[in-house]
């Protein structure tokens, strides 16, 4: 089946956007009041919706792989060691190879949110060392 070419613009009320991800209202409204609901688009100045894009893409992020699990002390190690051997690099090239050598190992140890940010903590790295 292929994507709906309408869905980037197509806007769905509150209601249903929380029944298409199967909430009920009290836990759409404790996430929404957490900021962890979709981005709201305001269609008008009393009136809100939701873009179908948009709830997939934060479907998307909430999904959790058979293989995802909590990340260890061992993988937190494996992370420190990388930070140290990045921030004794001698070149930008040098890092961003570790970086990369690092990615395969990266992705079997965090789910992508760890993982996103454990990659921002390492471009932090290099903005401060290479600027």
């Amino acid at each position: 089946m292929h994507p709906d070419p309408f869905d980037d613009v197509r806007v769905i009320n509150e209601k249903t956007a929380r029944e298409l991800v199967d909430l009920s209202p009290r836990t759409w409204d404790r996430l929404r009041a957490a900021g962890d609901t979709p981005p709201i688009t305001k269609i008008s100045a009393r009136r809100i919706g939701y873009r179908i894009s948009d709830i997939k893409k934060w479907l998307d992020a909430r999904r959790i792989t058979p293989e995802a699990r909590p990340a260890s002390k061992l993988d937190y190690a494996f992370l420190t060691r990388l930070k140290q051997e990045v921030v004794t690099a001698e070149t930008l090239r040098d890092a961003n190879a570790l970086i990369t050598a690092a990615l395969p190992e990266l992705t079997a140890k965090f789910d992508p949110h760890e993982r996103e940010d454990r990659l921002g903590e390492l471009q932090d790295i290099l903005r401060e060392r290479f600027g």
